[in-house]
């Protein structure tokens, strides 16, 4: 923009912290001023992409136009990968990453980190393991926000084609999808006199909530019965907690042949 002649219709858009994007144009030194009038300005936007985009199988019924002979639409598979743009403390941290590897992955932790400040890519983990018959990279990835990746998406084929480039071409990698696991704790709590039941018990559940989540544990990180015990301990208001169990729920069983399936809600229950 500052480079920009008095005559050169150019314009530069900033996206804020609330999401709107503010256009600006010339001042008449540094790029073009706007001609003067009303509904002169004719803007095309696309809405839809990042993680809202990630739609249901089947969702999508209506089309924007009709064209001639098709009357109707649907969507036979979901739609994965779209992320959000980063917000300003996932910015913070990706940005040493993003210089850690300098585009060439020659250890464990280049994968890792490149993998990281992928577009979309959330959380990253890699270790260098062996499957009976050659060493290999296994890399563990989770989308931004948890968004769902799919083994045949964009984003998924696009960082196997990157890491692949970038990496060392003898050395087999194979990254999978992260697996949940579902935390069950049933603890007995004592409050203060002076304090409520539910204002303290729903500041517990949040705090847990937060603490347990996503956007604060790495992947693989393990969840310690005494991590829980201060979580809850520190709640203001609590004057002792009881833990009676705690425990975890994987989202996936391994079979006889050697794959992981998705538990069904009847195996979730015992």
């Amino acid at each position: 923009m500052a480079q920009a002649g008095p005559k050169d219709h150019i314009f530069v858009t900033c996206a804020g912290d609330d999401d709107k994007v503010t256009v600006v144009f010339g001042n008449g030194e540094a790029g073009a001023r706007l001609p003067t009038g009303v509904e002169n300005v004719k803007a095309l936007y696309r809405n839809g992409i990042g993680k809202a985009a990630n739609v249901r199988p089947g969702q999508i019924t209506l089309l924007q136009t009709r064209p001639l002979g098709v009357r109707e639409v649907i969507n036979p598979l979901a739609a994965t990968g779209g992320a959000d743009r980063e917000d300003r403390d996932q910015a913070r941290d990706n940005v040493p990453i993003a210089v850690a590897a300098l585009d060439r992955l020659v250890s464990v932790q280049d994968y890792a980190d490149f993998t990281r400040r992928f577009a979309g890519i959330g959380k990253a983990a890699a270790k260098r393991l062996s499957d009976g018959k050659q060493e290999l990279v296994h890399i563990t990835i989770a989308g931004a926000d948890d968004i769902p990746i799919d083994s045949t998406s964009d984003l998924y084929l696009k960082l196997v084609g990157a890491l692949r480039q970038f990496g060392d071409p003898a050395l087999p990698i194979e990254v999978q999808l992260r697996e949940l696991v579902m935390l069950v704790l049933s603890a007995k709590v004592k409050i203060l006199p002076d304090r409520l039941w539910d204002p303290v018990v729903t500041e517990i559940r949040s705090t847990l909530l937060d603490v347990f989540g996503f956007q604060k544990r790495t992947l693989g990180q393990p969840a310690l019965l005494c991590e829980v015990i201060s979580t809850i301990q520190n709640v203001e208001g609590v004057a002792y907690v009881d833990v009676d169990a705690f425990g975890g729920v994987p989202e996936r069983v391994a079979t006889p042949n050697g794959n992981r399936v998705l538990l069904d809600p009847d195996q979730l229950a015992t």
